[in-house]
């Protein structure tokens, strides 16, 4: 009898179903707020999230459960300069943050979004692991 190990199988199924389930690619983000823009390298990255999250921080609140903040990553050097490399999306599920990625073309990205859990968890000691919540939390725009 030959045993053969499909761990390695399952975890690709499992990440994939997941982003089919819960971090499926949400084309109405451009409808949110952009609140913040980074430069990182020869990358621009734009965030995007729900009025209804920056109301609830504005008003002394945790993010609210469900939101979902859009990191939309574009080229700034080079000839693909201004073409979106990717789509990074973080998702609050019953006070616990969830990392999933998208290709440019908007398809499941399956790379490994542990790493971004990782150094959100590790650097922040809070329920809202979130590198920008004083940019959402000073946001001046419009949330009508």
């Amino acid at each position: 009898m030959k045993f053969v190990n499909l761990s390695k199988k399952f975890t690709i199924l499992s990440v994939f179903f997941g982003v089919l389930a819960f971090g499926r690619f949400l084309d109405d983000f451009r409808l949110w707020v952009h609140y913040n823009d980074f430069e990182r390298g020869d990358v621009l990255e734009r965030m995007y999230i729900q009025k209804e999250a920056i109301k609830a921080v504005k008003n002394g609140q945790n993010l609210p459960d469900q939101t979902i903040i859009m990191l939309e990553e574009l080229y700034t050097q080079s000839a693909k300069k201004g073409e979106v490399r990717r789509y990074i999306t973080m998702q609050k599920n019953n006070k616990k943050w969830k990392f999933y990625a998208f290709n440019a073309d908007k398809s499941p990205n399956l790379s490994d979004t542990k790493r971004c859990l990782d150094c959100h968890q590790d650097s922040l000691d809070r329920e809202d692991i979130v590198f920008t919540i004083e940019n959402i939390k000073n946001y001046q725009g419009n949330l009508e």
